[in-house]
Parts: structure tokens; C-alpha cells; sequence
């Protein structure tokens, strides 16, 4: 049975009782044929015609006298669930990247690891690009070199963008399913070790579908690698997003970290806010109501 035929049997029932009620189950029926045109969600429907059939049980119920009141707790209801059910379907706003803190595979500890192109298996997640004799290096947080140390700033391992030995324009990149139109947020940490070899700056270049982005810069000295957020926001224009971090540094430089990388959908879906908020202004309305009565 439809939900549309399941809603005309109670109206009609409702109109042969009292005509005073007529105005408030128009605005059920309206209630509901805007919801079922802003998604076609089957929980939001499912949801809907439970509260439909406990509310036609009442108003066939000869004996249990039901009024207005009842009539108001069962639309109350429907409000309230409508709402509800915007919320279990709203996006969890999880990490789209992959391995972002570079966790994946392990390395000695205390030591680093090499990733070429070549390499097999790489990191996880990740494609890296580099210059011929290039190459980038994922450390363990233990590593230490003189009076030097390099804590990760996220779980036990981070990037450099550096590589081993030499300093070339290396670089790493991942696709990322997203929606055309949709703003997302890029957040990420630089790392930065300053003195001897290590050079005094940190600049990771950020690029979003082969489009430089960013150019962000730690200058912030110290013998531990220390780490300085920044955030990014884009619009993808793809269902499928580039995006890449590049060395940024120069070639007396053999430090350029990055950690912690996250990607995510800045808002809500538009159903969901079209749902949630219908919920919301429904219950604000019989509250409103209430209160004059």
C-alpha cells in the first residue's frame, strides 16, 4: 500500500468526524508530499507511514474518543521522527584520505625507509613522484641524528619530503573520490628542523588536480621536529580529486616533514538539511502554537 493512499484514507476518516480538523490534516498531507519530494529516502518513508497507521488506528477507533489533543501528539510525532531521521543519514564526515598520517607500512624503529616510484610494496595509499635518483623517506619517531630528533605528529611515523640522501623536487600525490560541487576542508601539518644540513625553513607545495594550491612554510626553529597546522578549502570540480604534496625546499635543505594529512566534506548533504530542518520548523511551529492556545 502507498504512502499517498495510506494518508488519503485518514483524511477522509478525519473529515467525517470534525470538520474543525480539516486545516491541520491538509497540512499533514502537504507536510508529507514535500518530504517525499525533497529524497526519496525509503527510512524517511518507512518512518513516515508507521506514524501514519498508529495515527489511522486512532481515528478509527470509535470508542477511544480521540480528540485534538491526539491529533496533535500523533502530528508532533511525525515532526519528531522526520528530524530524527535526518540526522542517522547525515554524513559522518570521515577522513577521505588514505593512510594520512603515514602509519602504513611500518618501519624499523628508530631508523626511516626509502619509496621511489618503484618501490613495492609503497606507501600505502600514496603515489610517489620524483625526479630520477629522487626518492622520499617515511621516519620513525625514535630516529635521532646527533642532537637531532624527528617525533612524529600524528601516531609513530610522518613523510619527508626530502628523500635520502639527495634534495630533489620530490613529491607524492592520492585520488580521492569526491562530489562535483561539494566544498571540502584540507588540513595537514609541516614539520620543520632547523640547523646544519637540515636548513632553517619548511615549504610543502600543495596542489589540487595538478592546480598549485598553497605553498605552506614552517619557519619555526628547533632540534625537534616541531609541526604547524594549515587549512585549505576547495571546490571539486571532479569525481575524482587529486590531490599532492610536493618538496618546496631548497637544495641545502634535508628536512621538509608532513603528517597528519585529512580531507572532508565541509557540509551536510542538502537532503539531509532539507529533512533535519523540516523536522525542526515543524516542531517550532506546534510549540508555538501550544503556547497562544
Amino acid at each position: 500500500m502507498s504512502v499517498n493512499f495510506t494518508v488519503a484514507e485518514m483524511l477522509n476518516a478525519h473529515a467525517q468526524r470534525s470538520r474543525q480538523n480539516r486545516p491541520l490534516s491538509a497540512c499533514i498531507c502537504l507536510l508529507l508530499i514535500f518530504v517525499r519530494a525533497v529524497i526519496n529516502v525509503g527510512t524517511v518513508l518507512a518512518c513516515i507511514q508507521c506514524t501514519i497507521a498508529r495515527g489511522q488506528r486512532r481515528l478509527h477507533d470509535e470508542e477511544s474518543g480521540a480528540d485534538m489533543k491526539n491529533i496533535k501528539s500523533i502530528v508532533a510525532g511525525l515532526y519528531l521522527g522526520i528530524a530524527s531521521v535526518g540526522l542517522m543519514i547525515a554524513p559522518s564526515h570521515a577522513n577521505l584520505m588514505v593512510n594520512g598520517s603515514f602509519e602504513s607500512p611500518s618501519v624499523p624503529g628508530g631508523s626511516f625507509s626509502i619509496f621511489t616510484p618503484t618501490t613495492v610494496p609503497g606507501i600505502d595509499g600514496w603515489t610517489v613522484v620524483t625526479p630520477s635518483g629522487g626518492n622520499v623517506i617515511v621516519v620513525d619517531s625514535g630516529l635521532t641524528s646527533g642532537s637531532f630528533s624527528f617525533p612524529a605528529q600524528d601516531g609513530n611515523q610522518s613523510l619527508d619530503l626530502t628523500g635520502d640522501p639527495a634534495n630533489l623536487s620530490a613529491g607524492i600525490f592520492q585520488m580521492v573520490t569526491t562530489t562535483i560541487g561539494t566544498r571540502y576542508d584540507l588540513s595537514y601539518y609541516v614539520g620543520n628542523v632547523a640547523g646544519s644540513v637540515l636548513g632553517t625553513i619548511s615549504t610543502v607545495d600543495v596542489s589540487v588536480d595538478d592546480v598549485l594550491l598553497t605553498s605552506s612554510t614552517n619557519s619555526t626553529a628547533s632540534i625537534a621536529a616541531n609541526w604547524q597546522l594549515f587549512t585549505h578549502s576547495f571546490i571539486a570540480s571532479t569525481g575524482s580529486t587529486k590531490i599532492a604534496f610536493g618538496n618546496g625546499d631548497g637544495l641545502d635543505d634535508n628536512y621538509n616533514g608532513l603528517d597528519n594529512v585529512v580531507l572532508v566534506a565541509a557540509v551536510p548533504e542538502p537532503d539531509t538539511l532539507a529533512i533535519f530542518g523540516l523536522g525542526l520548523v515543524g516542531l517550532a511551529t506546534m510549540r508555538r502554537r501550544r503556547k497562544v492556545v
